[in-house]
């Protein structure tokens, strides 16, 4: 996704729920360093990042970071959690 400047900007992911509980989302973002630790700066996901669309009200330096959805469900018994494509942000 590109924007200009200090322009919002939001990423959405969709996903089915395939038996019982609700999908559950975390957003994560990371700037240009390896994947391997590919959470933000608090070690954790984005916090309150937890709906499938994330909303950026200000992009302003955040160019070129990678964002990415674990998307999971309520039931103790769920599939496994899925990881979405990675997103990135460009700002110009």
């Amino acid at each position: 996704m590109s924007v200009a400047g200090s322009a919002p900007s939001s990423f959405t992911v969709t996903a089915a729920l395939v038996g019982a509980g609700e999908l559950t989302y975390q957003w994560q973002m990371r700037d240009s360093t390896p994947f391997g630790s590919y959470t933000n700066a608090s070690g954790t996901g984005i916090t309150g990042a937890t709906t499938a669309t994330l909303s950026i009200a200000n992009s302003f330096g955040l160019n070129g970071y990678r964002f990415r959805c674990i998307v999971g469900t309520t039931t103790a018994n769920s599939a496994p959690t899925k990881t979405s494509s990675i997103a990135t942000l460009l700002v110009f």
